[in-house]
């Protein structure tokens, strides 16, 4: 599997002839920058792996800590072949966990010890954080197993914290309500993931040339794969009366393409304005808009791969979760119409 290049200070570099080449630099672009250092042309390859360790200074001993653990699994296949944003993810408690243990024998972790870290992180930073403290921690250790650093994963027997219902669906109200009171570009965003169904990072990087006639060809970003999604006719029109300002579906108020960073900061933003606090106090927020298309598609009748087709959810039992709603509004119906139905016989 090929790798990519998630190396700290590693720049590629194309020559005509299409080859790859790989170098070292330290602080690239500051008046700091070091020469650069030629490596070895294969990425995969664990010649490549070791003189990267040697110029990071990492020791090639292993003294078997999470320290050693960290610095060995952050140059595995498994890591460095995670997306940008999951890598990122994993570093931030990876981090932690060096600030915690580094000088800890893996071997000596116990479960008592992840239970009350566990513990610790969700009175301070909240369940979601001690969650995902747990999940770094049990996929690290899991890596290490295998290569000695300890006999068995102490987080095996541990649970996670129970997760609510996750982001609420938006009502009809919020949504006319946003339409009504938002800014235009913020509108337009609603719309794409109202119609579409797809995360946040993949409509924001759309682009005009992915729509082929009536349906875009889009790939997801997290999921690795290519989505053929038709254009509902509501979303066709809101297209229609958008401005072609760029080569993107959604800009920003400059006409230039948002960054993630850059539409949290305006949506926020809007969202904090005094004339929306009505809908600020209902606590929707734009994911939620995914579970209004799942929830759409059900209520139309689609069922669950036919939803997956749309939204590109990975399981069954994800769409399903999302239906449970739908499921008790249906039988709540019919348990009504048969009530009528027995009442009108009766008379």
């Amino acid at each position: 599997m090929a790798r990519g290049n998630n190396f700290k200070y590693v720049r590629k570099a194309t020559n005509k002839g299409k080859v790859d080449k790989y170098y070292f630099v330290r602080y690239r672009g500051t008046p700091l920058q070091e020469p650069p250092i030629a490596m070895p042309d294969d990425i995969n390859s664990p010649e490549f792996l070791l003189k990267y360790r040697q110029l990071m200074g990492i020791e090639v001993y292993n003294d078997f800590t999470y320290s050693s653990l960290i610095s060995d699994y952050k140059i595995s296949e498994e890591f460095l072949n995670l997306s940008p944003s999951t890598a990122k993810f994993y570093n931030t408690y990876l981090t932690r966990i060096e600030n915690m243990w580094g000088r800890l024998l893996v071997s000596d972790t116990k479960p008592k010890i992840i239970l009350l870290t566990r513990d610790e992180m969700a009175k301070e930073f909240g369940r979601g954080s001690a969650n995902n403290f747990l999940t770094t921690i049990r996929n690290l250790i899991s890596w290490g197993v295998p290569r000695e650093y300890a006999n068995f994963n102490p987080c095996d027997e541990i649970a996670p914290y129970k997760k609510g219902e996750g982001f609420l669906p938006w009502s009809q109200e919020a949504i006319e309500f946003w339409r009504k009171n938002a800014e235009p570009k913020l509108v337009y965003a609603m719309e794409y993931a109202l119609y579409l169904g797809q995360r946040q990072a993949d409509l924001l990087k759309l682009l005009r040339s992915d729509r082929k006639d009536d349906v875009f060809v889009l790939r997801q970003n997290k999921a690795k794969k290519s989505m053929w999604v038709p254009i509902h006719s509501e979303l066709d029109k809101v297209i229609k009366d958008i401005p072609v300002d760029s080569l993107w579906c959604l800009t920003n108020f400059y006409n230039e393409p948002w960054t993630i960073n850059s539409f949290k900061s305006a949506w926020n933003k809007e969202k904090n304005k005094e004339k929306m606090k009505w809908f600020k106090d209902q606590g929707f927020v734009f994911h939620g808009l995914r579970k209004n298309a799942v929830v759409n598609l059900l209520e139309a009748g689609c069922t669950p791969d036919e939803v997956k087709a749309i939204t590109g959810h990975e399981t069954t039992a994800m769409v399903e979760h999302y239906g449970k709603g739908v499921n008790q509004r249906k039988q709540a119906r019919t348990a009504i119409a048969k009530l009528e139905d027995y009442k009108n016989k009766k008379t």
